[in-house]
């Protein structure tokens, strides 16, 4: 009789596990259920591939004199393209380069004003020079003496709109001649 109630109770609870699972599928709303969701990602982009580049290196002759390019050429036509214009290449291949030069002082008076361009944003640099062959002649001891300019630029056109900047901003407090040189590459 043992055997009996178990297997009523194991069929029982069998029926009941069946009917907990099934019956909320029979009696459920087809509306109530929750659509599948469709996927949001975007298809992958169609990129060419395209051929791996080959490199080269330029062909380097000594003793050939570098390209220079005339103004026609170098000229841009877009002023924000300005930059991308090819400087003139001197007798060693090199940009020529343009500074402005605001004078030449003693040691104190030049990295005075050297300070005082640096502060208001300009690139400003100095340069010794040596003494004079007269003074030297003389047998003067003379302070050495260093020459103060601002630059170097690619262009003399620029050179120009800098030295107008600075008679403006500077030189008719200090009374300086402001004049443009060719920039000077020194090893240093």
């Amino acid at each position: 009789m043992k055997q009996q109630i178990k297997r009523i109770v194991i069929v029982a609870v069998f029926l009941l596990a069946l009917g907990l699972i099934f019956l909320p599928m029979i009696f459920d709303d087809p509306e109530t259920r929750q659509p599948r969701l469709q996927s949001r990602i975007p298809p992958p982009p169609a990129v060419p591939v395209l051929p791996e580049p080959v490199q080269t290196r330029p062909v380097i002759i000594a003793g050939t004199p570098a390209a220079i390019v005339p103004a026609e050429q170098r000229a841009v036509a877009d002023p924000a393209e300005a930059w991308r214009e090819l400087p003139i290449l001197d007798e060693q291949g090199l940009p020529r380069g343009w500074s402005l030069q605001l004078g030449v002082f003693t040691e104190s008076e030049a990295r005075q004003l050297l300070g005082e361009l640096m502060t208001a944003g300009y690139r400003a640099y100095l340069r010794e020079r040596p003494s004079t062959e007269a003074t030297a002649a003389a047998g003067a001891n003379e302070a050495p003496r260093s020459a103060v300019l601002v630059g170097p630029w690619l262009t003399r056109e620029t050179a120009l709109d800098y030295q107008a900047k600075l008679n403006g901003d500077l030189a008719a407090d200090l009374g300086l001649a402001i004049t443009i040189i060719p920039y000077e590459l020194r090893s240093f």
